[in-house]
Protein backbone atom coordinates (compact mmCIF):
# COMPACT_ATOMS: atom_id res chain seq x y z
CA UNK A 1 0.00 0.00 0.00
CA UNK A 2 2.79 2.39 0.96
CA UNK A 3 4.70 1.60 -2.26
CA UNK A 4 1.56 2.29 -4.28
CA UNK A 5 1.05 5.66 -2.58
CA UNK A 6 4.69 6.57 -3.14
CA UNK A 7 4.32 5.65 -6.82
CA UNK A 8 1.24 7.86 -7.19
CA UNK A 9 2.94 10.73 -5.36
CA UNK A 10 6.05 10.45 -7.51
CA UNK A 11 3.93 10.44 -10.69
CA UNK A 12 1.92 13.49 -9.62
CA UNK A 13 5.10 15.31 -8.61
CA UNK A 14 6.67 14.74 -12.04
CA UNK A 15 3.51 15.88 -13.82
CA UNK A 16 3.34 19.01 -11.64
CA UNK A 17 6.96 19.88 -12.45
CA UNK A 18 6.27 19.40 -16.16
CA UNK A 19 3.14 21.58 -16.00
CA UNK A 20 4.98 24.30 -14.07
CA UNK A 21 7.62 24.27 -16.80
CA UNK A 22 4.93 24.61 -19.49
CA UNK A 23 3.42 27.56 -17.60
CA UNK A 24 6.80 29.27 -17.22
CA UNK A 25 7.62 28.78 -20.91
CA UNK A 26 4.28 30.36 -21.81
CA UNK A 27 4.97 33.19 -19.36
CA UNK A 28 8.41 33.90 -20.85
CA UNK A 29 7.00 33.86 -24.37
CA UNK A 30 4.36 36.35 -23.24
CA UNK A 31 6.89 38.65 -21.56
CA UNK A 32 9.45 38.56 -24.38
CA UNK A 33 7.05 38.46 -27.29
CA UNK A 34 4.09 40.62 -26.28
CA UNK A 35 4.87 43.25 -28.89
CA UNK A 36 5.80 40.59 -31.44
CA UNK A 37 2.71 38.38 -31.13
CA UNK A 38 0.19 41.19 -30.73
CA UNK A 39 -0.61 43.64 -33.57
CA UNK A 40 1.22 46.92 -33.01
CA UNK A 41 -1.97 48.96 -32.63
CA UNK A 42 -3.38 46.47 -30.14
CA UNK A 43 -0.18 46.44 -28.09
CA UNK A 44 -0.08 50.24 -28.00
CA UNK A 45 -3.75 50.48 -27.01
CA UNK A 46 -3.33 47.91 -24.23
CA UNK A 47 -0.17 49.64 -22.95
CA UNK A 48 -1.98 53.00 -22.92
CA UNK A 49 -4.90 51.41 -21.08
CA UNK A 50 -2.52 49.93 -18.49
CA UNK A 51 -0.93 53.36 -17.97
CA UNK A 52 -4.35 54.94 -17.51
CA UNK A 53 -5.47 52.28 -15.02
CA UNK A 54 -2.27 52.69 -12.98
CA UNK A 55 -2.66 56.49 -12.98
CA UNK A 56 -6.33 56.33 -11.92
CA UNK A 57 -6.03 53.46 -9.43
CA UNK A 58 -5.40 55.61 -6.31
CA UNK A 59 -8.62 57.56 -7.01
CA UNK A 60 -10.74 54.69 -8.31
CA UNK A 61 -13.27 53.25 -5.81
CA UNK A 62 -12.84 49.49 -5.70
CA UNK A 63 -15.68 47.18 -4.71
CA UNK A 64 -13.54 44.44 -3.18
CA UNK A 65 -16.44 42.06 -2.62
CA UNK A 66 -17.43 42.34 -6.27
CA UNK A 67 -13.83 41.91 -7.41
CA UNK A 68 -13.46 38.81 -5.25
CA UNK A 69 -16.74 37.39 -6.52
CA UNK A 70 -15.73 38.05 -10.14
CA UNK A 71 -12.34 36.40 -9.58
CA UNK A 72 -13.95 33.35 -7.99
CA UNK A 73 -16.50 32.97 -10.82
CA UNK A 74 -13.67 33.13 -13.37
CA UNK A 75 -11.58 30.63 -11.39
CA UNK A 76 -14.57 28.34 -10.89
CA UNK A 77 -15.22 28.29 -14.64
CA UNK A 78 -11.56 27.40 -15.19
CA UNK A 79 -11.81 24.64 -12.58
CA UNK A 80 -14.91 23.17 -14.25
CA UNK A 81 -13.15 23.30 -17.63
CA UNK A 82 -10.14 21.41 -16.22
CA UNK A 83 -12.44 18.85 -14.57
CA UNK A 84 -14.33 18.27 -17.84
CA UNK A 85 -11.14 17.92 -19.91
CA UNK A 86 -9.85 15.36 -17.43
CA UNK A 87 -12.85 13.14 -18.15
CA UNK A 88 -11.64 12.39 -21.68
CA UNK A 89 -8.47 11.08 -23.25
CA UNK A 90 -8.58 13.76 -25.96
CA UNK A 91 -8.48 16.36 -23.19
CA UNK A 92 -4.82 15.59 -22.42
CA UNK A 93 -3.23 17.92 -25.02
CA UNK A 94 -5.82 20.60 -24.30
CA UNK A 95 -4.90 20.58 -20.61
CA UNK A 96 -1.26 21.25 -21.48
CA UNK A 97 -2.37 23.94 -23.94
CA UNK A 98 -4.56 25.57 -21.28
CA UNK A 99 -1.62 25.81 -18.88
CA UNK A 100 0.64 27.27 -21.56
CA UNK A 101 -1.96 29.86 -22.60
CA UNK A 102 -2.52 30.85 -18.96
CA UNK A 103 1.20 31.45 -18.58
CA UNK A 104 1.31 33.36 -21.86
CA UNK A 105 -1.52 35.69 -20.80
CA UNK A 106 0.26 36.38 -17.51
CA UNK A 107 3.44 37.16 -19.41
CA UNK A 108 1.71 39.57 -21.78
CA UNK A 109 0.01 41.36 -18.87
CA UNK A 110 3.33 41.67 -17.02
CA UNK A 111 5.08 43.02 -20.11
CA UNK A 112 2.38 45.64 -20.73
CA UNK A 113 2.37 46.76 -17.10
CA UNK A 114 6.13 47.21 -17.07
CA UNK A 115 6.29 48.90 -20.49
CA UNK A 116 6.59 52.64 -20.03
CA UNK A 117 5.03 52.69 -16.55
CA UNK A 118 8.21 53.13 -14.53
CA UNK A 119 8.10 52.60 -10.76
CA UNK A 120 4.26 52.46 -10.50
CA UNK A 121 4.14 49.70 -13.12
CA UNK A 122 6.84 47.77 -11.29
CA UNK A 123 4.94 48.10 -8.01
CA UNK A 124 1.71 46.86 -9.62
CA UNK A 125 3.57 43.80 -10.90
CA UNK A 126 5.30 43.28 -7.55
CA UNK A 127 2.16 43.63 -5.40
CA UNK A 128 -0.59 42.50 -7.76
CA UNK A 129 0.84 40.07 -10.29
CA UNK A 130 3.64 38.38 -8.34
CA UNK A 131 1.57 37.11 -5.35
CA UNK A 132 -1.06 35.69 -7.71
CA UNK A 133 1.71 34.16 -9.83
CA UNK A 134 3.29 32.47 -6.79
CA UNK A 135 -0.05 30.94 -5.80
CA UNK A 136 -1.36 30.19 -9.28
CA UNK A 137 1.58 28.18 -10.64
CA UNK A 138 1.52 25.38 -8.02
CA UNK A 139 -2.27 25.43 -7.68
CA UNK A 140 -2.88 25.22 -11.42
CA UNK A 141 -0.18 22.57 -11.79
CA UNK A 142 -1.66 20.37 -9.04
CA UNK A 143 -5.22 20.77 -10.34
CA UNK A 144 -4.30 19.95 -13.93
CA UNK A 145 -2.03 17.10 -12.78
CA UNK A 146 -5.00 15.50 -11.00
CA UNK A 147 -7.09 15.83 -14.18
CA UNK A 148 -4.28 14.35 -16.29
CA UNK A 149 -3.97 11.43 -13.87
CA UNK A 150 -7.61 10.50 -14.47
CA UNK A 151 -7.21 10.93 -18.24
CA UNK A 152 -4.17 8.66 -18.24
CA UNK A 153 -6.11 6.04 -16.29
CA UNK A 154 -8.84 6.13 -18.94
CA UNK A 155 -6.24 5.85 -21.68
CA UNK A 156 -4.55 2.86 -20.05
CA UNK A 157 -7.85 1.07 -19.38
CA UNK A 158 -7.29 1.16 -15.63
CA UNK A 159 -11.02 0.96 -14.87
CA UNK A 160 -12.04 -2.58 -15.73
CA UNK A 161 -15.70 -2.38 -14.69
CA UNK A 162 -18.50 0.20 -14.45
CA UNK A 163 -18.21 -0.02 -10.66
CA UNK A 164 -14.47 0.82 -10.76
CA UNK A 165 -15.16 3.68 -13.16
CA UNK A 166 -17.90 5.12 -10.94
CA UNK A 167 -15.72 4.86 -7.85
CA UNK A 168 -12.83 6.51 -9.65
CA UNK A 169 -15.10 9.27 -10.96
CA UNK A 170 -16.43 9.99 -7.47
CA UNK A 171 -12.90 10.18 -6.06
CA UNK A 172 -11.80 12.39 -8.96
CA UNK A 173 -14.74 14.78 -8.47
CA UNK A 174 -14.39 14.75 -4.68
CA UNK A 175 -10.81 16.01 -4.89
CA UNK A 176 -11.95 18.78 -7.24
CA UNK A 177 -14.49 19.82 -4.60
CA UNK A 178 -11.57 20.22 -2.19
CA UNK A 179 -9.69 22.23 -4.83
CA UNK A 180 -12.56 24.75 -4.78
CA UNK A 181 -11.40 25.89 -1.33
CA UNK A 182 -7.88 26.54 -2.58
CA UNK A 183 -9.16 28.44 -5.62
CA UNK A 184 -11.42 30.44 -3.30
CA UNK A 185 -8.31 31.52 -1.39
CA UNK A 186 -6.67 32.54 -4.66
CA UNK A 187 -9.79 34.54 -5.56
CA UNK A 188 -9.55 36.39 -2.24
CA UNK A 189 -5.93 37.28 -3.00
CA UNK A 190 -6.86 38.38 -6.53
CA UNK A 191 -9.97 40.34 -5.62
CA UNK A 192 -9.16 41.85 -2.24
CA UNK A 193 -5.64 41.47 -0.88
CA UNK A 194 -3.48 42.46 -3.83
CA UNK A 195 -5.72 45.31 -5.12
CA UNK A 196 -5.92 46.77 -1.60
CA UNK A 197 -2.14 46.64 -1.13
CA UNK A 198 -1.49 48.07 -4.59
CA UNK A 199 -3.98 50.91 -4.22
CA UNK A 200 -2.72 51.77 -0.75
CA UNK A 201 0.90 52.01 -1.83
CA UNK A 202 0.16 53.95 -5.01
CA UNK A 203 -1.96 56.40 -2.97
CA UNK A 204 1.04 57.04 -0.71
CA UNK A 205 3.28 57.60 -3.72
Amino acid sequence: MQEKLLYYWDMLKKICILLAAVFLIGFLLGVLGANRFLPQDTAQDMSALAQQVIADLPLYPIDYSLETKTAFISNFHLLVCIWALGLTVIGIPFLFLLVGLKGFSFGVATSLLLSGNGVPGFLVVLLNVLPVFILLVPLLSITVAWALRFSFYLWQGYFTSPYDLMRGLLAYTGVFCVFILAWLLLSYVQGFLTPALTKGLLTIL
